[in-house]
């Protein structure tokens, strides 16, 4: 369901305690009402597996929304909200099971306006009949091409994870998507300073899936894919960076955890999980790869030892996502905790980030040297 309205300048706003959100008798309905300061163009949409409520805005920004202020009668159906990309942001609501959209109507409410959508219960083979993205809503489409930085012969992909609508770690008040980003800009340009061309996935607080930040750096033509994340456990004593490598099992229990949650953002996300890369892992290209970014998983971990904390056991492995390209060598490099006192100082001081930055970018220049494929390009 689409609705249009004339958008203005400057970003409407949502507020939420004059939200709401309410649950008839055993889930057989709900009705969503988010309160705007205007109209603005919005699509409604479900998806299945599990069952959720997506509701898109255009213009629309979520600064002073927090949906612990909404009004509930009923239900605690989790919800989230964040940026889809420049012009879109995005909530999403659990669903307890099967609902089916009845109406979706953008109506007047005192000064503003008022998104009023209703559900009401059917059967899980209804539901899904009618679940999925509209034609057309993003991240359908073609992928817009990431500004390039630097001169140099071989170019290095920084993938900031999370963003937008998907904040990742959080702790007292520290989100893992806004320090994985400063760090990314930061690395950018102490890489294109030594000589790298640097491309990002992201550079701005929006959510990009999964395989996009993977297909972004294979359309750019990437020789090395860094993706950035923090982490965060119930105990301050777990510190240091990790430097994870692709396995089709994780080295330990804990990797193949932490890679079952970070595959999981596009779910949270209000994406239907994808594998568009996932057809062509088999063959010499890969074993060779993975063979590659191991070599450079060490390197790294070389260079921050000097910089930053190193984890006990800084070398792990496990499926994730962004890491399964066949022909570059990628690397989830996670930066710190942020469940501990002393990485979080670090990761929020610009002059952390800026020393940790340089010492990588050398570490990936001395890993040049030992990198055959590579060599031969800056030879040419």
């Amino acid at each position: 369901m689409t609705g249009l309205a004339c958008r203005a300048a400057e970003p409407a706003h949502a507020d939420g305690a004059r939200s709401s959100l309410r649950e008839g008798w055993f889930g057989r309905s709900l009705e969503v009402g988010i309160a705007l300061d205007r109209p603005v163009p919005f699509r409604v949409f479900t998806l299945d597996g599990p069952p959720r409520l997506v509701l898109d805005f255009a213009g629309l920004d979520w600064a002073g929304f927090d949906p612990r202020d909404i009004r509930r009668d009923g239900g605690e159906a989790a919800i989230r909200v964040g940026r889809i990309g420049p012009d879109w942001s995005r909530l999403v609501l659990d669903l307890t099971g099967p609902q089916a959209l009845v109406t979706a109507e953008m109506q007047p409410d005192g000064p503003g306006a008022r998104l009023r959508v209703t559900l009401r219960r059917t059967s899980p083979e209804a539901f899904a009949a009618a679940s999925g993205a509209p034609p057309g809503v993003w991240p359908s489409g073609g992928l817009p091409s990431p500004a390039v930085q630097g001169t140099g012969a071989v170019l290095v992909a920084i993938d900031p994870g999370h963003g937008g609508i998907d904040p990742g770690a959080i702790r007292d008040g520290a989100e893992e998507k806004d320090l994985v980003l400063a760090f990314g800009l930061a690395l950018r340009d102490a890489l294109a300073g030594r000589g790298f061309r640097v491309m990002m996935t992201r550079d701005g607080d929006d959510f990009v899936a999964l395989a996009d930040r993977v297909a972004l750096a294979r359309q750019a033509g990437a020789d090395v894919f860094l993706s950035l994340h923090v982490n965060a456990e119930s105990t301050p004593a777990v510190a240091g960076a990790i430097a994870f490598t692709r396995a089709d099992r994780g080295s330990s229990p804990g990797a193949a955890a932490r890679a079952r949650v970070e595959n999981a953002a596009d779910g949270l996300a209000g994406l239907d999980p994808g594998d568009p890369v996932g057809a062509v892992l088999a063959g010499v290209a890969r074993i060779e790869t993975d063979a590659r970014s191991g070599v450079l998983a060490d390197a790294l971990v070389d260079a921050l030892r000097p910089v930053a904390t190193v984890w006990a056991e800084p070398r792990q492995a496990a499926n994730f996502e962004v890491l399964r390209a066949p022909d570059m060598p990628s690397v989830l490099l996670e930066l710190g905790f942020l469940s501990s006192p002393a990485d979080l100082a670090a990761l929020t001081s610009p002059d952390w980030r800026r020393g940790t930055a340089d010492a990588l970018a050398a570490g990936l220049q001395g890993w040049l040297a030992q990198d055959a494929a590579l060599a031969a390009k800056l030879r040419r």
